[in-house]
């Protein structure tokens, strides 16, 4: 119940508080967490921090990409999380990939150069 709750607060209420904010990433970075909880947690930072250019969620989002033992809906979460955060919502990236549920390398693929520039400011 408070994993829902800490998904509502952040996706759908978009309240920017530390310690919720703390607790999703807590909810990402534990292995043992269900893969539906984490996907939660990253598209719940990926709303309330749109359009921030937060570098530490981005780096640690770009960390979690390069995890190779996560599976591809959570990697295209992250990658759309990374997206939101640094500027391009949603619909910018439905309308440049053509598709509603695309593949993390079809966003990759799409959005290469704009990865490149995130990369280089927060690193």
């Amino acid at each position: 119940m408070r994993k829902t709750a800490i998904f509502c607060l952040l996706f759908s209420l978009k309240i920017d508080k530390p310690e919720y904010r703390k607790k999703a990433i807590d909810f990402i970075n534990d292995s043992d967490e269900d893969e539906e909880v984490k996907r939660w947690a990253i598209s719940g930072l990926g709303q309330t921090y749109q359009n921030s250019k937060d570098q530490e969620l981005t780096k640690l989002l770009f960390k979690k990409f390069n995890d190779l033992n996560e599976d591809e809906s959570l990697m295209n979460g992250i990658l759309s999380a990374i997206l939101m955060i640094n500027g391009i919502d949603n619909r910018q990236q439905l309308l440049r990939t053509n598709k509603i549920n695309c593949s993390a390398s079809l966003l990759m693929e799409s959005f290469e150069k704009e990865f490149e520039l995130i990369k280089q400011r927060v690193n």
